[in-house]
């Protein structure tokens, strides 16, 4: 990733992205901790994998930004997909496990309902050992 260079997504705005064959990566000015890359090479038709989705809740209105950008700008449609955010606690307890689910479900949904994407469940998913994922059914 060392030759690719951050852009802004719009003028005035501090969310900024990068983007390569492999993912859409997204991080903002001013706030250190927020990153989401949605991994292209891993989704299919019916899957979109985000490999890292790193949003505190004070941070929902950079995250709609970004999936906006997504959808608009880049082309991602989460119609009728699963949404499935990879690993979302490594090597976290179950009770932060469980914190850090209930976090991305409620960032999430109000990303989706600000853009008007239907969308049916948001579900943890135990891939084993101390693996979880998100995932989100959408309509």
């Amino acid at each position: 990733m060392s030759g690719l260079s951050w852009q802004p997504i719009a003028d005035q705005c501090s969310v900024r992205f990068r983007s390569d064959d492999y993912s859409l990566q997204y991080s903002a000015d001013g706030h250190p901790m927020l990153f989401i890359r949605f991994d292209l090479v891993d989704s299919t038709s019916k899957e979109l994998v985000l490999s890292d989705f790193n949003v505190l809740n004070v941070e929902r209105e950079l995250a709609k930004s970004v999936f906006e950008h997504a959808i608009k700008a880049k082309g991602l449609s989460f119609a009728n997909k699963d949404i499935r955010l990879r690993n979302i606690a490594p090597h976290a307890s179950h009770v932060d496990v469980v914190d850090r689910f209930d976090n991305m479900k409620s960032v999430l949904r109000a990303v989706f309902d600000h853009l008007s994407l239907g969308w049916s469940d948001i579900v943890l998913d135990h891939r084993g050992n101390n693996n979880f994922d998100l995932v989100i059914r959408m309509t």
